[in-house]
């Protein structure tokens, strides 16, 4: 299981001010399931720098930025960015009960994003939300790809008597399909691990230029955000 590397030397924050709120939602939020930047582990580092704060916040739904992100098809380097940060969020729940390998198997996310929630966090392949449902279950009625069905089935292969007539046909062909590929997606994640584990002592600076001049810059910034 993945631990999160200490934090970065020379470290200097953003000077932006994020609590202004929507429905619960900061700028991180917002940014992890904004189309511009929810696959741009720069800027969404730039927001996670400026206020550390957000990655444990929850919008009204109790959803923290990385339950967001693992359902609105954020890349694996943004979700890795939010766990290297707080790696306890792969383990919270929504209201609904949700952990973010529940959400990223009934969103369709990529098999990259589930190993790394579940490198995180094994035992969420075993965790029920409060529909009584575990994720392989919203895999299946979701129709997530082959490789997904595969990684949840190899986590927790006891949930194939939990599942209905329908679901485990489904769960027996694509797990078979997916086999391969989410080998290969666990390897990945390791390798991606492996790259931030050895970042540990990086100083992630922004250069002086990047940063904002103004107020009015500052406000612009966070808008972009929005």
């Amino acid at each position: 299981t993945w631990t999160r590397p200490g934090t970065r030397p020379g470290h200097t924050p953003v000077p932006l001010s994020l609590t202004q709120k929507q429905n619960g939602k900061l700028a991180l939020h917002k940014a992890v399931e904004d189309d511009k930047w929810k696959r741009d582990a720069t800027k969404v580092g730039l927001l996670i720098d400026a206020e550390r704060d957000a990655l444990t916040r929850t919008d009204v739904g109790f959803r923290l930025p990385v339950h967001l992100a693992a359902r609105g098809h954020a890349s694996v380097e943004v979700v890795a960015l939010l766990l290297e940060f707080y790696p306890d969020g792969a383990e919270e729940k929504t209201w609904h009960g949700y952990l973010p390998v529940h959400l990223a198997a009934r969103g369709q996310a990529s098999e990259e994003v589930v190993a790394l929630l579940l490198e995180c966090f094994p035992e969420g392949a075993k965790a029920m939300c409060k529909d009584g449902n575990l994720p392989i279950h919203l895999a299946a009625m979701y129709e997530a790809s082959a490789e997904v069905v595969a990684l949840l089935y190899e986590a927790c292969p006891d949930a194939m008597a939990k599942l209905d007539a329908g679901q485990a046909e489904y769960v027996e062909k694509k797990r078979k399909q997916g086999a391969a590929g989410a080998q290969a997606a666990r390897e990945s994640v390791r390798a991606l691990l492996d790259k931030l584990e050895a970042r540990e002592t990086r100083d992630r600076r922004i250069e002086p230029e990047t940063l904002p001049q103004t107020e009015e810059e500052t406000s612009e910034t966070v808008a972009e955000a929005a």
